[in-house]
């Protein structure tokens, strides 16, 4: 049994080689940068104005208060004649500094009078004017690859004049669900039967995470089907993940169905509580991922440990979330040799924004994993972790 830390470098220990796509910018939000990106020009190529006003040469604002002549203006969009000595040109937001130019006088801090405009303040040269290249030089390096692009970032590589970039490949992932009796939501009850929920949790951390899932589907309490469903799945994914029969049960036949499939199992068992039963595997260049049935098992290990592998199969710079230290507000029983997950969320109680933990933890709550935004992870220890202490918090969100 693997603890930890551990357990999750080995997962990511799992990735395979970054496939690459180019796609159109408009499909790149979530995905992740396979190239470096590169500033073909200056940003901003030509000094622009900051703000709305008049556009002078220092040199001719010296003695105060000084009158200049307005001689034309320069819009955004167009590129504006030269300024003359002593006179000042109508510029506005974003728009080009004529050449002759070296400071914007805001339009504030101007008196027009006719054509004329009043300066009674000193200018700086410089004074409101984005130079040329200030943001970024061209031919400069603005995102290096293993980035993933979201909105912030899209909209700097659509500055950068880019409609298609190169990316990483969706890990395609199947999704096997193992139990007699299980049926699909809305289908007709029978006697015994649970509706399936486990696949649409693991489906959109899949999606979340940057992979595709290409296959879903469920599989009776049966050996050989199992074994069946496992090599249909290996065939069209390049992660298999399975939910339930991965403990040693009676009717468990995940792992020997797995070995009779010709996969090797790498880890079988992690030093966490829920999520014990969590098995890696491999078929040559395929990864299998084995989670326990109970729901939140399933969810927790599946965003702690599966989802960084996905992440890490797309080249992410960060696979790993780095989670944010809060406070816990209740006292929790402490766990000797096993990481403890707690589910729940952030909540202000008495002036203090902290993490409250749901009061049932156990695996198989299902109203508590879908009440609760995230999670804490506790280290081992013998000692209780006491409200107040501070704790790492992941929100499912920010996996």
């Amino acid at each position: 049994m693997l603890d930890f830390e551990s357990a999750r470098q080995r997962f990511l220990q799992m990735a395979g080689p970054v496939k690459t796509q180019v796609i159109p910018l408009s499909r790149a939000l979530g995905r992740v940068l396979a190239e470096d990106i590169i500033s073909l020009a200056a940003m901003p190529e030509f000094d622009t104005s900051a703000m709305d006003g008049y556009a002078v040469n220092v040199d001719d604002v010296v003695e105060l208060p000084c009158s200049l002549p307005v001689v034309g203006q320069s819009p955004a969009g167009s590129a504006p004649a030269k300024l003359q000595r002593n006179t000042a040109m109508r510029v506005f937001t974003g728009a080009a500094v004529p050449t002759g130019a070296d400071a914007v006088v805001m339009q504030e801090h101007v008196q027009r009078v006719g054509q004329n405009i009043s300066i009674d303040k000193p200018v700086n040269r410089g004074q409101n004017v984005r130079k040329s290249g200030e943001d970024l030089p061209a031919r400069a390096l603005a995102l290096t690859k293993g980035r993933r692009l979201i909105g912030p970032t899209l909209s700097l590589v659509s500055l950068l004049d880019r409609r298609e970039v190169e990316v990483a490949a969706e890990p395609r992932v199947a999704i096997l669900v193992t139990g007699s009796e299980l049926r699909q939501p809305g289908t007709e009850p029978r006697p015994g039967s649970i509706v399936e929920s486990n696949g649409r949790v693991i489906a959109a951390l899949v999606a979340q995470a940057g992979g595709l899932v290409v296959q879903s589907s469920i599989a009776q309490d049966d050996r050989s089907m199992v074994q069946d469903a496992i090599e249909g799945a290996l065939a069209v994914a390049d992660l298999l993940v399975t939910v339930g029969g991965v403990s040693v049960g009676d009717y468990d036949f995940v792992r020997p169905a797995l070995q009779a499939a010709g996969a090797s199992i790498e880890l079988h068992q992690v030093a966490i509580k829920p999520g014990m039963p969590l098995t890696l595997g491999r078929r040559g260049s395929k990864a299998i991922v084995a989670l326990p049935g109970n729901p939140a098992s399933c969810a927790i290990t599946f965003a702690l440990f599966a989802m960084p592998l996905l992440r890490a199969w797309q080249g992410d710079q960060s696979p790993v979330p780095i989670p944010v230290t809060v406070p816990l507000l209740t006292t929790s029983i402490p766990d000797r040799t096993r990481t403890r997950i707690l589910l729940g969320g952030l909540v202000e109680r008495q002036g203090t924004r902290g993490f409250l933990p749901h009061d049932n933890q156990s695996s198989g709550a299902t109203l508590a994993l879908g009440h609760s935004d995230g999670f804490a992870i506790l280290t081992p220890s013998s000692e209780p972790a006491c409200a107040g202490v501070q704790v790492p918090y992941l929100r499912f969100t920010d996996l």
